[in-house]
């Protein structure tokens, strides 16, 4: 079976947790009109206290990333 190392740059499909990260995040960035920089990671800097520190997570046992 193939490990971490052997994952081809730009290739997240190889790598499970890669996916989902990206697949949650394009979820906000869908939502989202950015009209400026400084508003984006503003958008972004909520959503991902939301996701580390709020968001219950079933890998986790249903806890936060936070809590762990």
């Amino acid at each position: 079976m193939p490990g971490h190392r052997s994952i081809k740059p730009g290739s997240p499909w190889q790598n499970g947790f890669v996916e989902r990260l990206n697949g949650k995040l394009r979820e906000c960035l869908n939502g989202e009109w950015f009209v400026s920089r400084q508003w984006a990671k503003l958008i972004i800097e909520k959503w991902r206290h939301f996701y580390n520190n709020e968001r219950q997570h079933s890998a986790l046992g249903n806890r936060t990333p936070a809590s762990v």
